[in-house]
Parts: C-alpha cells; sequence; structure tokens
C-alpha cells in the first residue's frame, strides 16, 4: 500500500490548497532601541506597531546566530546578506534519524523494532500494564520505545511509537525447492488508521517482491485480542532456484499522531508479533516455529539509516523557470531549497521517506519586549509546486522555550506542529507567494521567551514510482510578524487577507475547541467537520456571510447528537471559491 493514498482516499479531499494570507501592514522604520514594551497591552497597538523579526547578527554572549528585530516589515532573511555564506544562521534538522533505544543498559537492542518477554516488559514497559493477559505466551517480536526511553525523550504519552519511523524485524529460511510455503503468526496491531502500517514482505535470496503479502493498519488491537494470521505462497510464486526465503515485517509511521506527539495513545505500541511459524511444505522443506520465550530467535532488528541533510541556499540563476510568473518579481538573488542536488537520473529529487526541517536562528520574544504579544505569524516568499500525487508536503512549524516537560518536569525547547500541511490539487497551478502568511501560531503561549521558525519538508509516500518532486518549494524573504492583537478585517478591510483564514485553538482538545475564521468576500461560508474516512460528522456553519473575523465552537457532537470518541478530524472551510482545512484531534 503506498502512502500515496493520501492523495486519492476520501479524506484527503480535506487537503485542500492551504491558506495562503496576504500580509497588509504600514512600514514603520525605527530605531533599534525601542522595541521594549511595543506590544505592552496598555498600549493600543496598530499593524503599524508589528514587530519583524528576520536577518541575522552574531550574539558574542550566546556565541550564536540571532534573529533582527524591527518596526519595518523589509526586514527579513533573504539570503542574500553574505552572512553566514547567505544562509544568515538557518541551519536543518534530519528528522529521519531516530534516537536509538537506551533500554536496557549498553542498548543491545539496538532498534525499536525489538525482541521482548515478560520479565523486561515488566521492568521497562508502561506500569501496570502485561503484555501477555491471559495467555501463556512469554515472549514477543515488537515495535516500540518503553517507557523510560519514551519520557527521557518527552513523549507525550509514554510508551509506543514515534513519528516518522521505518523499522524492520527479519529472518531468512530454507526453501527445499518444491512445494508451497506456509507463515503463521499470532500479533496484535493499534496504528492510526490508514496513515500507520506494518507490512509483511518476502524476500527470494535476498530479492525483496516489489509489493507487501500483508498490510496491517486500521485495526484497534490489544494483546487481550490478539489475532491469527495464516499466508500461503504457492510453489508457482516462489522462483525457481530459490535457496532461502526470507520474511520482513516493516513497520512505517507518518510525521504525525503518535505516541510521541501527544495525539495517539496507544496501550502497548503500534504493532507486536508473537508465535511464528514458517512452514516448508515441500517433501524436502524446512519447518521452523518461533516461540520467543528465551529470545528473537535469529530475528535481526533494523532502524533505516538517515538520510542526511539537502538544505541549501539556491541561487535563482541555478533554478529551473517557475511555471507561473516569480523569479525576479517575487523571489530575487537566492532561496533557500531542500532538493537533493547530487540525485542522479531517474532518482527523486526529494528523498525517499525525506523530513527534513530548515530552521532560522533563534528568535529572541523577551530581549525586543514581546513576551505578551499574541499574534505571532510566518510570513514568506515562496514558489512551490507540490502536487497532491506526489506526496510530498511543506509543513510549517514553530519551536518554543520555554516548554514544561510532563514526564521530567524540565523545561525544554519543543516543536509545535501546525498539522498544516501544504501541497496544490491536481487541477490547481504552481503557487508563487507574495508576502503570505504560511502560519499563524497566535494558538500558542504568550509567555514564549524565544522561538525558531521552521519549514519541514516531508516525503509521504512510501513505495512511489520514480520521478516524483521536482525542485520546489523555495522560500525568500522569511520572517515572523509579531504584535499584541489580531486585526480585525471587519473595520480594518485593507488589512483583509486574500483567501480565507482558519486557525484551531486548543488542538488537542478534551471538551471544545474553538475556530477563527475569516471571510473575504460576501457569501455563502461552510464549515464542517470530517472524520478521518472523509465522512461528514457535523456542520457548524452554512450561512452567508459579510467580509469580517468570525468564531465558531465544537464540543465533539455529532450531527445526531453523539460525542465523537478520541481521534483525528478535520475541519473544512469553504468561503468564496476558496477551501482550507486543518487536522483536529480529539482526546477524551
Amino acid at each position: 500500500m503506498m502512502k500515496k493514498t493520501r492523495s486519492w482516499a476520501p479524506a484527503a479531499i480535506l487537503f485542500a490548497l492551504a491558506i495562503a494570507t496576504r500580509i497588509e501592514a504600514s512600514d514603520r522604520v525605527a530605531d533599534q532601541g525601542s522595541f521594549l514594551g511595543a506590544c505592552s497591552p496598555a498600549l493600543r497597538v496598530t499593524t503599524s506597531d508589528t514587530l519583524w523579526f528576520g536577518g541575522t547578527h552574531w550574539e558574542i554572549a550566546e556565541s550564536r546566530w540571532v534573529a533582527n528585530v524591527s518596526l519595518s516589515r523589509s526586514n527579513a532573511w533573504t539570503f542574500d546578506s553574505g552572512v553566514d555564506g547567505n544562509r544568515e544562521g538557518w541551519t536543518s534538522r534530519d528528522l529521519s534519524a531516530i534516537p536509538l533505544p537506551t533500554v536496557p543498559a549498553g542498548n543491545p537492542d539496538g532498534a525499536d523494532f525489538r525482541w521482548v518477554d515478560q520479565a523486561k516488559y515488566d521492568l521497562y514497559g508502561t506500569p501496570g500494564t502485561d503484555l501477555f493477559p491471559g495467555s501463556t505466551d512469554n515472549g514477543a517480536i515488537w515495535c516500540g520505545k518503553f517507557e523510560p526511553e519514551a519520557n527521557e525523550l518527552c513523549w507525550g504519552d509514554g510508551q509506543g511509537y514515534g513519528n516518522n519511523w521505518d523499522h524492520e524485524a527479519r529472518k531468512s529460511f530454507a526453501y527445499g525447492g518444491t512445494g508451497d510455503v506456509r507463515v503463521t503468526y499470532r500479533y496484535f496491531s493499534d496504528l492510526e488508521p490508514l496513515w500507520d502500517y506494518a507490512y509483511l514482505y518476502l524476500e527470494f535470496d535476498g530479492a525483496r517482491e516489489a509489493s507487501p503479502r500483508v498490510i496491517h493498519t486500521n485495526i484497534a488491537g490489544s494483546p487481550s485480542s490478539k489475532r491469527t494470521k495464516t499466508l500461503t505462497v504457492s510453489s508457482s510464486q516462489v522462483p525457481q532456484g530459490t535457496a532461502a526465503i526470507t520474511v520482513v515485517f516493516h513497520f512505517q509511521s507518518d510525521s504525525g499522531t503518535s505516541d510521541e506527539d501527544w495525539t495517539r495513545n496507544t496501550r502497548y505500541s503500534g504493532f507486536c508479533c508473537y508465535n511464528f511459524l514458517y512452514e516448508d511444505l515441500g517433501t524436502t522443506g524446512n519447518n521452523d516455529q518461533d516461540t520467543f520465550e528465551s529470545g528473537p530467535e535469529g530475528w535481526g532488528f533494523f532502524q533505516k539509516t538517515p538520510i542526511g541533510s539537502v538544505m541549501d541556499v539556491t541561487p535563482l540563476a541555478e533554478l529551473p523557470e517557475p511555471a507561473v510568473p516569480c523569479s525576479g518579481t517575487v523571489l530575487q538573488g537566492n532561496v533557500v531549497t531542500l532538493f537533493d542536488k547530487n540525485a542522479g537520473p531517474g532518482a527523486p529529487l526529494h528523498p525517499r521517506r525525506q523530513d527534513e526541517i530548515a530552521t532560522s536562528p533563534r528568535i529572541d520574544l523577551a530581549a525586543a519586549g514581546a513576551l505578551s504579544c499574541a499574534t505571532k505569524l510566518l510570513v514568506a516568499d515562496f514558489y512551490a509546486d507540490l502536487p497532491a500525487g506526489d506526496a510530498i508536503y511543506l509543513v510549517p512549524r514553530l519551536r518554543i522555550y520555554p516548554y514544561a516537560c510532563p514526564t521530567t518536569g524540565q523545561l525544554i525547547e519543543q516543536d509545535v506542529p501546525t498539522n498544516i500541511f501544504l501541497h496544490r490539487r491536481s487541477f490547481a497551478p504552481p503557487t508563487c507567494g507574495d508576502e503570505v502568511v504560511l502560519a499563524d501560531f497566535s494558538s500558542f503561549s504568550v509567555d514564549v521567551q524565544y522561538c525558531y521558525v521552521s519549514l519541514e519538508v516531508i516525503d509521504m509516500c512510501y513505495a512511489c514510482a520514480a520521478g516524483r518532486g521536482n525542485t520546489t518549494p523555495w522560500f525568500d524573504n522569511v520572517r515572523l510578524a509579531v504584535t499584541q492583537d489580531v486585526v480585525d478585517v471587519a473595520t480594518d478591510p485593507k488589512n483583509s487577507p486574500a483567501v480565507p483564514l482558519l486557525t484551531v485553538h486548543p488542538n488537542p482538545f478534551a471538551r471544545e475547541t474553538r475556530f477563527a475564521y475569516s471571510v473575504v468576500r460576501p457569501g455563502p461560508v461552510r464549515l464542517r467537520m470530517f472524520d478521518v474516512r472523509g465522512a461528514l460528522v457535523t456542520t457548524l456553519v452554512d450561512d452567508p456571510r459579510s467580509p469580517g473575523l468570525y468564531h465558531a465552537v465544537w464540543n465533539g457532537t455529532r450531527d445526531d447528537g453523539g460525542l465523537v470518541g478520541s481521534g483525528v478530524f478535520w475541519v473544512r472551510y469553504d468561503s468564496g471559491g476558496q477551501v482550507t482545512s486543518s487536522r483536529v484531534v480529539v482526546f477524551r
């Protein structure tokens, strides 16, 4: 199953072209000493009081690059200044690098797909849970991080599995050369439906089949509801001369909604296999039963090799001509890119399973007197050609400090994703964005002392054809706009966004969440909730509206009056022929 199901499954309708809101504000140049108190609640703040963070200087006392701050909207990371080789303090993080296990001491497992028995689980697993309830089983191969490891990483829901996983457990079995092969195993799975998968692949003398034989997903499971799977492979499907058949369990998760990010609380983890039986049904066949009672019994465990960074600052002259007017008008000089410049012929320009974040220098809100500033908008010029079928997405992020880790009590830096996945529909043209709001971070705490803005590129297709993707997205003139008040477009029409704007807070939520949405042009407006299958849950707004800023509240109630359970939902906002959508997570 290809992860690009996101582009054709019903739920993918909700992946509408994300918001691109134009900022309008008065320029006002001021000296560098005038920012303290600029966002004080005691002051009447207008858009001319906006602080613009961008550009870079070296802070000697801290030995780090720090963002400049100005009351001029022209203050931005242009990537043309020559500072830091035109990177202007921006760095890259490769999220495909998954931390290795740390328990037991010495890391003997070597991967998050590992062997576990009851004694090991009692020592490191979630307190108060039994991995083998009501069963004679006492061993398994299990994919997950134990409670101490998850707590050390400040995972929201403790033990379980994380984002962007790509792990394997594998073992080779002798094949006698004739006859069918049968594989039987007991398992449980608790995977995000239709987004995270556990596959079973076969390899014949080391050559893997193109498609998996078994796909596990969309199953709410636990060890108390184990299932049994039997797979029979006809001898006609085994290449002639094969001497060994390798069974591979391949676990893959996407970039969100896992135990790592507070949005999916699995009781045990995503996938576990017990009592595995391999049968060569030929006359000279080999049978092998693995109960995992005393060890992994020859199974090997592997984690994907980190992809590495491809982020660069690239002159526009070295890039293809945009499909829509952009170069030299909106984008100038150098731009930030995140594609592989060393990709060979036919190789994807975005590495398979890429998950890389380009991150700004530190934005010191406290030093600028902006601790009380409620509105934080990520603004940039960009060119993007990200068709949904390529399953390559742009995700704006914010990394904040302080964040109190609930498992350790420590104050740490923490990424706060927006749940916005930018791409275009198949019929839509590429986008050239001139000073647009890529993300509204206003829902996060006003007590943030410092932060970093980030631009993440994710390849979410597990098995797509070669030749996908292109050199985009490109970014230029990036900055963070910070002010005290949200502009009311109803009373200040010149600040009306170019397309509808939608924000959600809190998200995740337990009791209720609040939507703020803007209307650009008078006409019908619809605000609806859908589940992950694309089925309508409820309609919150379906009325005509005049231009302005409005709010709606959802308490998790369906149209039939019942309450939804914990899970992932999508809000879809239709206004003026434009569609905006965002992921909403419910915790019960």
